[in-house]
Formats: structure tokens, C-alpha cells, sequence
């Protein structure tokens, strides 16, 4: 079975519990957030970006298995 590792960052490991997951495989960026609200219903409000291979994804991105992708929360400058 092929898996995609997930890093979680920030108060987002409060919505899942680690700071990192393994998640079952899915073809693309957009299935992926659908697939992570059905699993952790507490990321449905929170608002993050989304890294694939330590680059943001703004658009659809298609996956490969064993991918990495990480969950960024929102960043505030100082």
C-alpha cells in the first residue's frame, strides 16, 4: 500500500494529535484536503497552506507515493 507523509505544524498537531501521520495514498492535492477532513474533522475550519516536497501548492498538484507533504499554518511577520 503506498503512503504519503505528513508533517503537521504548529497549533494544526492540536486538529490531528502529531506532528506527523502517515495517510494513504491519493492521486491528487485537491482529494488529499478532501480525504484529510473526512479523517480529522477538527482541520475543517482551520485554515493552512500546503507543502509538497518542501514547495508550496497553491493550485492542484498531482502526487506521487511517497510524497511528503506538509501542513503549514497560517505565518505572521514581526
Amino acid at each position: 500500500m503506498s503512503v504519503l507523509e505528513v508533517l503537521v505544524f504548529g497549533q494544526l498537531t492540536d486538529s490531528i494529535g502529531k506532528d506527523r501521520i502517515h495517510f494513504s495514498y491519493v492521486q491528487d492535492t485537491e482529494l488529499f484536503r478532501k480525504a484529510l477532513n473526512e479523517s480529522f474533522p477538527g482541520l475543517r475550519d482551520k485554515t493552512f497552506l500546503l507543502a509538497v516536497n518542501q514547495e508550496l501548492v497553491l493550485k492542484k498538484k498531482i502526487l506521487k507515493p511517497g510524497d511528503t507533504l506538509a501542513l503549514l499554518p497560517p505565518f505572521s511577520g514581526g
